[in-house]
């Protein structure tokens, strides 16, 4: 009887059969995909805490004395006239590129400052104290800039935006 017990003891506490060279066992596994899971909804936390699973197509923001007038996706060809009492600008968002086509500011340095493409690029009109900046699209709202003033020219992706100096 002693005998048929150490049979059984040792039958019991055989070690388990580890797996063949090159396979992972179910633990490694379950291991692995649950590192995997918890790295996806971190992740995602924190973009939806930055503010949503935003496009990553940016933007231009213009800010006329220290204020954001618009904000319209660079991806978007848009003419955009920005008044105020010393005179006009006029911002072209064409083919993902930004420029100032029209300017009756002293000199005109704004016009010859070119194209901008990149996010962090600014155009600048200072007697007219205008800032054309492509922003990263989760730091911009877009916004309709017919709620300025209304006067947006339906079809023709012009409009324009009275400002008034402080």
């Amino acid at each position: 009887m002693a005998n048929q017990e150490n049979e059984t003891n040792t039958s019991a506490s055989a070690p388990k059969q580890a797996p063949a060279k090159g396979q992972m066992s179910k633990g490694s596994i379950y291991l692995i995909v649950g590192v995997l899971a918890v790295a996806l909804l971190v992740t995602l936390g924190m973009q939806i805490a930055r503010g949503g699973l935003a496009s990553d197509t940016p933007a231009v923001k213009i800010t006329s004395y220290g204020e954001v007038v618009a904000a319209l996706p660079l991806d978007t060809d848009h003419r955009q006239t920005i008044e105020c009492d010393e005179g006009v600008n006029t911002v072209v968002v064409e083919g993902g590129t930004v420029h100032i086509e029209d300017a009756d500011c002293a000199g005109g340095d704004c016009m010859r400052q070119g194209t901008i493409t990149e996010s962090g690029q600014l155009l600048v009109c200072l007697p007219h104290q205008l800032i054309v900046e492509i922003v990263p699209a989760e730091r911009s709202q877009f916004r309709d800039p017919s709620v300025y003033t209304g006067n947006e020219q339906v079809g023709s992706g012009e409009s324009s935006l009275d400002v008034v100096s402080r």
